[in-house]
């Protein structure tokens, strides 16, 4: 129901795909079940777990890129190598060189300057960090598998981070500003015929798009050859801001109110609910940007 809602599709358009998906899961459920009826009964001994925790020791276990529920044994000493090079560590007569990249930056300030200065800008919004969130998420190299050579993609990430509240915030603001532009481009594609938004939410939508093109004789695709974490923060920061601006002269009004469930412009800030004038946000956008550490072999 909330699928149909959300594509503007009629429900009944999505009876066939239930009808199979459910004769699939039923189908997996059967096989499983004579699966385990034949499998032997494996006891988890003493030895088992002296061989994982040797395995554990000589390999860093990965998930796989693009390749849910499998997993990948990467040689320790390898990995640690890839990681260095990628936040531009060397090593040097045995010991650890930080000296970064047009991407990384090393970091000389303390841990508890770092952790101090996220927690005083979420109070500022009114929004709390519990003590197991008070620490920097670490870097992580996921083997690419299906790339010849095989490549990693780098994942900065944590269950628990000082900058996670103010990263749900931010991320929650973004999404209204972004709902705010589509509806924009739509009232001057109306009106004028030109199409100003090609950004999709997923696989349907760009389907959507390519079916309103008509007869296409070629089609050209292209991705990042490199890492966009490497995209200045410069050019960032100058598009979200003339955004954030543009937005704020459409609304009419001076202040984006963080409501519950909803965001929302309004005149006056609310007496209840924290409320962001566009010069906040962007000084918030700014924060998180240029904010964002990672730990790794003890340098920030």
């Amino acid at each position: 129901t909330a699928l149909h809602k959300k594509t503007k599709v009629p429900l009944s358009a999505f009876l066939k795909y239930r009808e199979k998906a459910c004769h699939i899961a039923e189908k997996r459920v059967r096989q499983c079940r004579v699966m385990h009826c034949n499998l032997p009964v494996v006891p988890w001994t003493l030895q088992s777990k002296c061989e994982l925790a040797n395995l554990t020791k000589l390999y860093v276990t990965a998930c796989a890129d693009k390749a849910a529920g499998n997993f990948v044994f990467v040689c320790k000493k390898y990995y640690f190598l890839v990681l260095s090079t990628e936040l531009g560590i060397s090593i040097t007569n045995g010991k650890l060189e930080a000296e970064g990249n047009a991407t990384y930056k090393t970091s000389s300030e303390s841990l508890h300057n770092i952790l101090g200065r996220h927690k005083f800008i979420a109070r500022k919004l009114s929004l709390s960090i519990a003590d197991q969130d008070m620490v920097l998420p670490m870097l992580f190299a996921i083997p690419k598998m299906h790339k010849n050579p095989i490549k990693f993609r780098f994942i900065a990430g944590a269950k628990h981070s000082s900058t996670k509240s103010l990263s749900l915030k931010i991320a929650k603001i973004l999404s209204f500003c972004k709902c705010h532009f589509e509806n924009y481009c739509s009232a001057i594609s109306h009106n004028s015929g030109r199409v100003l938004k090609w950004s999709i939410k997923n696989s349907l939508s760009a389907v959507n798009v390519l079916k309103n093109i008509g007869n296409v004789s070629s089609m050209i695709t292209a991705d990042f050859s490199t890492s966009y974490m490497s995209l200045p923060h410069t050019v960032i920061k100058e598009s979200l801001f003339y955004l954030v601006s543009l937005l704020f002269k459409n609304s009419g009004k001076e202040f984006l109110v963080l409501g519950y469930p909803n965001y929302y412009y309004a005149d006056y800030p609310h007496s209840e609910f924290k409320s962001l004038n566009k010069q906040e946000i962007c000084e918030l956008i700014t924060f998180v940007l240029e904010n964002t550490y990672v730990t790794f072999a003890g340098f920030i």
